[in-house]
């Protein structure tokens, strides 16, 4: 990602940063921060953290200017499993501590999309997201989303943001496919 970091009352550290393979970026009178696995709101807290050594009370506000694209793994009851680079489209959002979403974020239904769409047998009552919680501890959390309650009752919440490295599995039906 690139970032436009502004820190209050600094142009020193103030500036477009760029996020490096290993998930550190450098910032003056802050030195390496390592952003890899952390929110939003922790990456903010991070950064004001360590300009408190040459800040007295810094103030800092993360803006994403270019987001890199994610990766997500489409598989099961699909027409092409596999794994999707997915796009983050629309223009770039001011995120600060309070946290905030991206518009154009990539929706379960564009990578199921990607992936050809669903096959007659897939059993949209119980489509698995699952998703690498924040820090470094490698814990998941899995998601069982009703995809029946999104198309025929608008149940949006079954259509989440996709984050990177999301795993969206989609099983086989029970039941036989209707006429």
């Amino acid at each position: 990602d690139e970032l436009n970091i502004e820190v209050l009352d600094s142009e020193i550290s103030s500036g477009q940063y760029t996020i490096l393979n290993d998930g550190t970026i450098n910032i003056p009178l802050a030195g390496d921060v390592n952003l890899n696995g952390r929110t939003l709101k922790e990456a903010n807290t991070e950064i004001e953290n360590k300009l408190k050594k040459q800040i007295i009370e810094p103030v800092v506000s993360i803006q994403i200017v270019q987001p890199r694209p994610m990766t997500v793994f489409v598989l099961g009851e699909v027409n092409r499993p596999g794994i999707y680079t997915l796009n983050i489209s629309g223009t770039s959002t001011t995120l600060n501590s309070s946290g905030g979403n991206i518009p154009g974020m990539p929706t379960l239904i564009k990578a199921i999309q990607k992936a050809g769409g669903i096959t007659q047998s897939a059993d949209l009552k119980e489509v698995e997201l699952i998703r690498l919680l924040p820090g470094n501890k490698n814990e998941y959390k899995t998601s069982k989303l009703n995809l029946i309650s999104l198309i025929f009752k608008g149940a949006r919440n079954n259509n989440p943001f996709l984050f990177d490295g999301d795993i969206i599995k989609l099983k086989k039906s029970s039941e036989p496919p209707s006429k």
